[in-house]
């Protein structure tokens, strides 16, 4: 008797989002992603449960954004706006993937988005959670985009963030990276990357400012799952813009 090897799990890109709102823009990055890695799209709508529970407190309130009226948060509208905004976001997956031949999905689940530990999500390559908070990507930034990556000190992760930047080829790409590894991997690190990447490098002292500026001085926050992820959790939650979490 021979042991069976459980079958592979198929790699996807995964672009998850909150009960707020979600970016066309990082929605066009993520389906670009795709695409160039010809890898499935899955989109993941997370009801957050934090919210739920302070809907079921009576005394709970919301603002009207249009008119400034103060009312109750009921658990019922709240379903029903979550109900919406999925259908808002697969219509608009939808016709992005399309448009590029990228086969997608769509699912909705209720976690916790801080924490960042959805096992729907654990067999992703590349995770962009959209930030409800991030102004448009290029708003009051120079042209180009702007990645801050927490370095993950090894070829594997280079070699994963070099397909995350590949669509990315032929624009100007500025990579700010948050010193872990030896100043050695400096050369597989530069060989993997699109040509005219422009490298910036911070020492890790700098890091809890810069990612307090993530929204004004980046575009995305790229950081490793394994080495990263947990300790970073609390800072990561609260990012201005959207975070790219790979491996």
């Amino acid at each position: 008797m021979t042991d069976r090897q459980p079958p592979a799990v198929e790699k996807r890109v995964v672009i998850t989002i909150d009960s707020n709102s979600f970016s066309d823009a990082t929605i066009e990055y993520a389906v670009t992603v795709a695409s160039r890695l010809q890898r499935p799209l899955h989109g993941v709508f997370i009801q957050d449960t934090d919210l739920l529970a302070t809907a079921a407190l009576p005394f709970s309130r919301e603002i009207c954004l249009s008119t400034g009226n103060p009312q109750t948060l009921d658990p019922g509208r709240l379903e029903s706006a979550f109900a919406e905004t999925v259908a808002r976001f697969r219509q608009r997956l939808a016709q992005r993937a399309e448009q590029n031949a990228v086969r997608w999905t769509v699912t909705s689940v209720r976690g916790r988005r801080r924490d960042f530990q959805l096992e729907d999500v654990t067999d992703a390559d590349y995770c962009i959670y959209d930030s409800a908070s991030a102004p448009p990507l290029g708003r009051n930034m120079p042209p180009g985009r702007r990645f801050l990556v927490i370095d993950g000190g090894d070829a594997v992760f280079y070699q994963t963030l070099a397909s995350l930047l590949a669509p990315l080829e032929g624009q100007d790409l500025h990579l700010t990276l948050i010193r872990e590894a030896a100043a050695a991997a400096d050369a597989t690190l530069k060989a993997s990357l699109p040509r005219g990447t422009h490298l910036h490098y911070l020492e890790p002292d700098q890091l809890a400012d810069a990612l307090q500026q993530a929204g004004d001085r980046f575009d995305y926050v790229v950081v490793s799952r394994q080495r990263w992820l947990k300790p970073l959790a609390p800072q990561l939650a609260r990012l201005g813009c959207p975070l790219i979490v790979v491996g």
